[in-house]
């Protein structure tokens, strides 16, 4: 009995689903587990809008995360940070 529940779920959200990869933008790919929600939050002006800024800050989210990990090495070896020398009037009494 709790088999057939699971496969009636399964056939459940995966018909939810069906309307919806039926309608992705192109280029977008759905990779995570079929949700019965999905069809419901991820409507097709949503994953267009998600899609356009994918395209527009993808590469400067890269290039963010490239420095993120370079920051974190030093930061591991001891370095930590700390002001800039341009702000020190700024910071004096």
């Amino acid at each position: 009995m709790v088999q057939r529940n699971i496969l009636e779920n399964a056939v459940n959200v995966a018909s939810s689903i069906a309307p919806l990869t039926a309608t992705l933008p192109a280029g977008v790919e759905i990779r995570a587990p079929a949700l019965s929600e999905a069809a419901r939050v991820l409507k097709p002006a949503a994953l267009s809008f998600v899609a356009k800024l994918h395209r527009a800050f993808e590469s400067r989210r890269q290039d963010l995360l490239v420095r993120r990990a370079t920051r974190q090495r030093e930061f591991d070896t001891g370095k930590f940070p700390d002001f800039i020398p341009e702000t020190a009037p700024l910071r004096a009494p």
